[in-house]
């Protein structure tokens, strides 16, 4: 058989099956460990592979040329309306950001995009420094805090402000609840769909919807003048792609979305961050030593932040070993060729985007946690395709700048007001996925001491 041929055959086998449990399939490795599964994956099959996970055949792409494709071409072929649609239609419309594709979804990004923007955040830098040191002033020397939950609430207070101007604290266990809920049953499917039935989802729901009504009426009767105009202003003067203001429910799944997306996003690579800062005494000491250097009675700046090269290595290394957007899922609308194998149309596809974070041809010595890898002159991140930690493709995270700032902001604020530790001090880091992931219940904070420093 010439190579031609070997090519052709190849195009119409179907790729490698990753080996499971009868019945399962691999269905608990990708629900326990889904990134290490992949990383796995792509060591013993290659760049595409498929795997059964109790009634689900999925395809995987992995490593730097899927993460390319996706880039570059994987949009025409690959949609997220087919996986992300029950989302949608649990908030009654089909215009949400998350579940649309082509020139609607690009137009509705060009309509949120300054709303999204770092710069929406930065307006509040005197706010948010205040909630974050009034939040760790209240707590006890002594005292342990559950780390991820007060991260998740503290985030959520965040975004409320910047995106709508709003304090969501009242709203957070409902938020909470709501999305872990919908996540699990309208998209990722790992909870029955009857799910969405419950009692306590329908409350949460219920409260959530709520809570977007009064953040409209409230921009509604209040105008700008006097203040910002912020995402809500945005979305109230949007219009859709042909031309039409955004119906009520559009408004409200506008409003929800980006609240609910930084519980499990930003709020959980807070809390990787600081379990990895806490596990490397030497890392952190540089991380406080920045922090400490901005005056006591003022917040850093952007540009302080910026100039933060060790607080921003630690940030950018804990997004490349814990990427919450670790895959991205999707369907394919057509067929298509990837690596010598053809993808089926219909077929759901996860692009593992992140399993080239693993790769030691891209980042020497990959499972451990080095801030000095993003400076000059090593820049491993530099390489086109191999550390995407928020997503691939027209989907990429439209808040990425903001969720950043928030991310080094928080830390840098935390530092400077209290003094922490593990709790227990011998905690070792369990991940677990809730639906994306995060340190698990035990991970917790010890107050050691309150500092005098920082912006009063």
């Amino acid at each position: 058989m010439n190579g031609l041929q070997e090519v052709e055959t190849r195009k119409y086998t179907k790729p490698p099956q990753m080996p499971g449990l009868p019945a399962l399939g691999s269905a608990l490795e990708l629900m326990r460990s889904p990134l290490a599964f992949f990383v796995r994956g792509y060591h013993e099959l290659g760049s595409v592979y498929r795997v059964r996970a109790a009634n689900r055949d999925l395809y995987v792409l992995a490593g730097r040329q899927a993460n390319l494709f996706m880039t570059q071409k994987g949009d025409g072929v690959l949609h997220s309306h087919e996986l992300f649609g029950d989302f949608a239609r649990e908030l009654e419309t089909e215009i949400f950001l998350v579940a649309m594709d082509g020139a609607p979804h690009r137009h509705l990004r060009g309509e949120m995009r300054d709303g999204y923007a770092r710069e929406a955040y930065m307006r509040y830098l005197p706010e948010m420094g205040a909630l974050i040191q009034n939040t760790a002033r209240a707590w006890r020397v002594g005292e342990t805090i559950p780390a991820t939950r007060m991260l998740q609430r503290l985030v959520s207070r965040q975004l409320s402000q910047a995106i709508a101007n709003f304090d969501a604290e009242p709203y957070f266990d409902a938020l909470s609840v709501f999305l872990n809920t919908i996540m699990n049953a309208a998209v990722l499917k790992t909870w029955p769909r009857i799910m969405l039935k419950n009692p306590r989802y329908v409350r949460a729901k219920r409260r959530v919807m709520d809570m977007a009504r009064e953040i409209l009426r409230r921009h509604r009767e209040e105008p700008v003048a006097g203040r910002a105009p912020d995402l809500i202003d945005d979305l109230l003067h949007a219009t859709t792609i042909d031309g039409k203001p955004l119906s009520e429910a559009a408004l409200i799944a506008a409003t929800v979305g980006p609240m609910i997306a930084g519980i499990d996003t930003a709020a959980n690579t807070l809390s990787f961050l600081l379990y990895s800062l806490l596990k490397n005494p030497d890392v952190l000491a540089r991380v406080q030593s920045e922090a400490q250097r901005v005056p006591a009675a003022e917040y850093p700046t952007f540009a302080e932040l910026k100039a933060m090269r060790a607080l921003h290595g630690a940030a950018l290394e804990t997004l490349r070993l814990y990427p919450v957007a670790f895959a991205v899922p999707r369907m394919s609308v057509a067929e298509f060729e990837f690596d010598g194998y053809v993808v089926p149309k219909n077929q759901e596809v996860f692009v593992a985007s992140g399993v080239t974070h693993y790769l030691p041809e891209f980042f020497p010595e990959p499972y451990q946690f080095d801030i000095d890898r993003y400076d000059a002159p090593r820049q491993e991140q530099r390489k086109a395709g191999v550390f995407v930690p928020y997503g691939l493709g027209a989907h990429t995270c439209l808040g990425a700048g903001m969720a950043e700032l928030i991310i080094m902001f928080t830390t840098a604020m935390l530092l400077r007001t209290v003094e922490l530790t593990l709790a227990p001090s011998d905690y070792v880091l369990r991940v677990r996925n809730m639906p994306l992931p995060r340190p698990d219940n035990r991970f917790g904070l010890r107050v050691m001491a309150l500092k005098n420093g920082g912006a009063q």
